[in-house]
């Protein structure tokens, strides 16, 4: 229900409506996509599974649903779908591989994937702080 007075307008909605407020730990930042990849994903891959159309879209089904991104989901399936369309690979085990291929490279070159630590902390002071 809106009520409109001469300055506000009031939004009423009810209790359980509301959306759950979001979670900000890392813990539970990564609760559903690690929930997602390591069920469902991991069905995916079932040793001697034969590739088909069904096969593709249940992989790009589960990767989105593990918040892996779309572009990156799109490029992954392309390249499987790519591979076994030309003979390349033509089971689950193949397929694997070649998600694991192409998210490391998704990683860019070794010399890149270090961490790096900001030069200062939040207040400016570059001093660790134990």
């Amino acid at each position: 229900m809106i009520f409109a007075g001469s300055r506000r307008v009031i939004v009423l909605i009810p209790h359980g409506l509301l959306p759950p407020k979001p979670s900000t730990s890392s813990k539970a930042r990564y609760a559903k996509p690690a929930a997602v990849l390591n069920t469902d994903v991991r069905t995916l891959f079932i040793p001697g599974r034969q590739i088909d159309d069904a096969f593709l879209n249940e992989m790009e089904e589960s990767f989105i649903q593990s918040d892996m991104g779309v572009k990156n989901v799109e490029t992954m399936v392309a390249e499987v779908r790519e591979r076994w369309r030309l003979g390349k690979i033509k089971n689950a085990e193949d397929a694997k591989n070649v998600v694991k291929e192409q998210m490391v490279a998704g990683w860019g070159p070794p010399e890149t994937r270090e961490l790096r630590y900001a030069e200062s902390g939040a207040d400016g002071d570059s001093r660790r702080r134990n």
